[in-house]
């Protein structure tokens, strides 16, 4: 295949739409290349983007189901998380709507935006409408998991993630000179002016301090004075301005993995101990979830929430937050008591309890148990006659898919 032709194929045509997206930032586009060598061009590398044959509602629903069924690694076997599942096929659809919008376009048509994605829940009927990427735990969950850490610098950081609510770029970022107690009005503060980015292949890999995107997120945000006084107790005054408070033990980054690794540790060990309810799978991010839901239940407005949390639009805010408020026929929010984690001042959770289901992660390292969603891919491919070269694909070293998806946990 030869001259405009081989530009049509889908792997040359979808890899230079991605290379191409503006506003993305370097780091993303790697994990969106990633995911399309790993679960999109596998089924569709040597197909002629221009074909109805080769892209149409019947392919792209034999797709989407295959993969519904594919089970992921994370811990332990799972089928691919409906959320997972929906970022791909949104992939595949942002693709060839690009070939709909060329001039003189290629294909009339998108046939994603006529497929249907599987239901959310177990029994094919939609839910309540709650949010499923999130796990709201209560202060005493929060403790219990806290009490479960072995160091005690995984206290400090959990309570302060719970607190303040910041991204985890964002508070292991955080420097003494970022702390401070505001002489115009006496409360003490945390100004969030940086976070750890990370660089693109191109650049070397590897992360940096940078500004935080959006520019909302660059705001100052209110401590309450037992957290202060915990820094401060801490050592923060004899800390150089620059130093990091929360790092490795050698004042470098501390990484997200590293920590995690001790997460998991102790929620298994709460669960065991019965101060976390076995059906939950709280993440490290779903501390800011909690968070916000602690201030709504305080009876924080969202555009407070907004601001707290960095959101560039009130949007985002109310679309991951909104169900907690009350329908509009309903009372105000009853006060709720006020509890505090080891001293830190928020109030509990009168709200829902959901399960969050992690994005898939792609690794670059097969393992046997891995290699499970290969075979099954391998076994769909015959019947849609696709090349041996596609096929052998998923023998290549750099295949790997790791994800999780928990079943869903409705609310007490």
């Amino acid at each position: 295949m030869a001259g405009d032709d081989a530009r049509y194929v889908f792997a040359t045509y979808a890899r230079e739409s991605v290379k191409n997206r503006t506003g993305v930032e370097g780091h993303y586009k790697d994990a969106i290349m990633e995911e399309l060598e790993t679960c999109i061009l596998p089924a569709f590398a040597h197909r002629d983007i221009r074909s109805t044959e080769h892209f149409g509602k019947a392919t792209v629903s034999a797709w989407v189901n295959l993969m519904a069924k594919t089970k992921v690694w994370r811990g332990s076997r799972q089928e691919m998380s409906p959320k997972t599942l929906k970022n791909l096929h949104g992939l595949l659809s942002s693709i060839l709507r690009e070939a709909t919008q060329e001039e003189p376009p290629p294909r009339d048509r998108n046939p994603c935006e006529s497929t249907r994605l599987p239901r959310t829940d177990d029994d094919g009927v939609i839910d309540d409408g709650e949010d499923e990427d999130m796990c709201f735990l209560e202060p005493s969950e929060v403790q219990g998991g806290v009490d479960q850490f072995d160091r005690p610098e995984d206290k400090k950081l959990v309570r302060r993630k719970y607190a303040t609510g910041l991204r985890w770029g964002e508070l292991t970022a955080v420097a003494k000179r970022q702390v401070f107690r505001d002489p115009k009005d006496g409360e003490p503060k945390l100004r969030v002016t940086r976070a750890w980015k990370r660089r693109t292949r191109e650049d070397g890999g590897g992360y940096y301090l940078g500004k935080p995107k959006p520019k909302r997120s660059r705001r100052t945000v209110r401590l309450d004075e037992i957290t202060y006084q915990e820094m401060i107790d801490d050592g923060l005054n004899g800390l150089k301005p620059g130093d990091l408070r929360h790092h490795n033990d050698k004042g470098e980054r501390l990484p997200y993995s590293t920590f995690y690794d001790r997460f998991v540790v102790a929620v298994r060990r709460a669960k065991e101990a019965g101060t976390l309810d076995p059906d939950q799978r709280p993440t490290i991010h779903d501390l800011r979830h909690s968070h916000a839901a602690a201030l709504l239940s305080a009876g924080r407005g969202l555009t407070y929430v907004q601001r707290r949390l960095g959101h560039e639009s009130i949007t985002t805010t109310s679309d991951r937050y909104g169900h907690l408020l009350p329908p509009a026929d309903d009372g105000p929010l009853g006060t709720s008591s006020s509890m505090t984690v080891q001293g830190t001042a928020i109030r509990s959770l009168p709200t829902a309890r959901i399960v969050r289901r992690r994005s898939a992660l792609l690794l670059s390292r097969p393992t046997p148990r891995r290699m499970h969603a290969s075979k099954m891919i391998t076994d769909w491919l015959p019947p849609l006659d696709v090349s041996g070269d596609v096929r052998r694909m998923w023998g290549l070293p750099a295949w790997g898919l790791v994800a999780d998806g928990w079943p869903r946990r409705r609310a007490r």
